[in-house]
């Protein structure tokens, strides 16, 4: 199947070579271009990047042909999967025009979008079931997270209550399209109730109805359906926890570590146990995200189903990022996902660099 990649910055074509320090082996193949050469259902066909100096660098590494405009590469390559890793301005726009240029499968970084209005109309433009998404917010891809919702699933500690995020001091929308998305992804199948939440540095214009920058989250807190409640704290570099109702499975450091807690006889404390995570799929990193697209464009049912779920959640996970914003203007006080203004836009600069 012919793929491209539009945008070979860090996650387009050069996160790889310093991920490779700190990450747990798990997440890689991480950028599209690598992922791509790694699936064998899929060619690399083109890059595409404005910049020469870019966009001539990953021609060498990666020998396929280079575009200097997406237009261009659409109507020349016709691609069946496209991989999209520009900066957020924009990426609306581009995601519609491969929907229109016949493209049926896209994998795009996060977030998805700066306004409410850009989010309404994506929904609208991929509602087909013929088209597929999936977007670089990876973890519930990869193994460590995997086996953790198993203990959910399975039932070992009893009904999940709580799905603790934490990334540290983050800003919204460069840290926290993860956890809104892990929480999504750990609560399923419960429906979102409200968002709460409380923000830092917000230089919002009251005039345009626009965040200028990339505010910290504070703190958020999204209420689900059955009593669930997700908590994003400030807390922790890279944990995920799954509070149930007889115990705990973590995940830390990104994967590196994961442990359950659980009541073991007559001792009424619970303990801590190193756990070892269960591989599902032969597909790691961005590979992991690929190969659902991949089994969608081959009629694969239950991957079409899965697809499905997946891409209502990258809706309501964007929702929710703008759910946190509003929450915060209104004094942090619970909202309804209803309640979310519709002007409601986010440039996210920091640095002078958008998200």
């Amino acid at each position: 199947m012919r793929a491209a990649v539009i945008g070979c910055g860090r996650m387009g074509a050069f996160a790889s070579d310093v991920a490779r320090q700190w990450l747990p082996s798990d997440w890689f193949p991480l950028t599209h271009a690598e992922a791509i050469l790694d699936h064998p259902s899929l060619d690399l066909a083109a890059i595409v990047d404005s910049d020469a100096s870019k966009l001539s660098v990953a021609q060498a590494r990666y020998g396929c042909d280079g575009f200097s405009g997406f237009e261009e590469m659409l109507d020349v390559v016709k691609p069946e999967l496209v991989c999209i890793a520009t900066r957020t301005p924009g990426r609306a726009a581009l995601i519609k025009r491969c929907v229109r240029a016949g493209v049926k499968a896209i994998h795009v970084e996060k977030p998805l979008c700066n306004s409410v209005l850009e989010l309404n109309e994506l929904e609208a433009e991929l509602s087909s079931e013929q088209i597929f998404l999936t977007i670089g917010a990876l973890r519930r891809h990869l193994s460590p997270y995997l086996t953790a919702l198993d203990f959910v699933t399975r039932g070992d500690l009893g009904k999940l209550r709580e799905i603790r995020v934490g990334f540290g001091p983050g800003p919204l929308y460069w840290t926290h399209p993860h956890s809104v998305d892990l929480m999504l992804w750990a609560a399923r199948p419960q429906a979102v109730l409200s968002v709460q939440a409380r923000l830092d540095k917000l230089d919002f214009d009251k005039s345009s109805g626009v965040v200028l920058n990339d505010p910290i989250v504070l703190n958020a807190v999204i209420e689900f359906k059955d009593g669930i409640i997700g908590h994003i704290s400030q807390s922790g570099l890279g944990e995920l926890t799954l509070e149930c109702q007889d115990g705990a499975v973590v995940v830390e450091n990104d994967g590196w570590v994961l442990k359950s807690r659980s009541r073991a006889g007559d001792d009424p404390y619970p303990h801590w146990k190193s756990v070892t995570p269960s591989r599902t799929s032969p597909f790691r990193g961005t590979t992991a995200a690929l190969q659902q697209l991949v089994s969608c464009l081959k009629d694969d049912i239950g991957a079409r189903s899965e697809n499905s779920a997946l891409k209502a959640e990258i809706f309501l996970g964007q929702r929710l990022l703008f759910g946190i914003i509003a929450s915060h203007l209104e004094g942090g006080r619970p909202l309804r996902l209803s309640e979310i203004p519709q002007d409601l836009a986010v440039e996210a600069m920091t640095g002078g660099r958008p998200a």
